[in-house]
């Protein structure tokens, strides 16, 4: 997992990435860092992955998950216990599993909001 933040190169990073999210299953990983410059009080993706499967409807625009996910890591989030991914962040943890009833108490945006509400939909 550090190899993800050490790299400085974007294609090793998302191959790395890409290989997490498919070892686990994922949908998407979205990797967050610091807000530069330092000191921030500030959460910014870093990077993402997102597996777009051929089921779902898209657009010229492309599909209505991806457009989410991309809105999703334009994000930049406040470093308040409380919120998402700043809980994990700020206890040190490597991953974070909410129930989906938790997810849109505990989003800081309505980017995350819609993000998870159209993954939470989905899965039903």
């Amino acid at each position: 997992m550090d190899a993800i933040f050490l790299t400085d190169d974007p294609n090793t990073r998302k191959l790395l990435i890409g290989s997490l999210a498919k070892s686990f299953g994922c949908v998407y990983v979205c990797i967050w860092s610091h807000y530069f410059p330092r000191p921030s009080n500030y959460l910014r993706s870093l990077d993402g992955y997102y597996n777009e499967t051929s089921q779902e409807p898209s657009t010229s625009s492309g599909s209505l998950a991806r457009r989410l996910f991309h809105e999703y890591r334009q994000s930049v989030i406040p470093l308040q216990n409380g919120h998402i991914p700043s809980i994990a962040f700020m206890n040190n943890l490597p991953y974070l599993e909410i129930s989906p009833q938790d997810t849109q108490r505990l989003a800081y945006n309505d980017a995350q909001r819609h993000l998870y509400q159209f993954f939470m939909n989905s899965n039903q």
